[in-house]
């Protein structure tokens, strides 16, 4: 059990990479997402 307890504080408690902004295109992003072999994520907003 204190195990189980360790292991979880230790891994919850590492800190977060957090948010890397692109610089550059559309274009640029997604051929650098394809490169590293991940996703793009887009958030649009609005308040119409």
């Amino acid at each position: 059990m204190s195990l189980a307890l360790l292991l979880s504080t230790v891994l919850l408690s590492s800190p977060a990479e957090g948010v890397k902004w692109a610089e550059g295109s559309f274009d640029d992003a997604l051929k650098k997402a394809s490169e590293a072999k991940k996703m793009v994520y887009i958030d649009f907003y609005t308040d119409w």
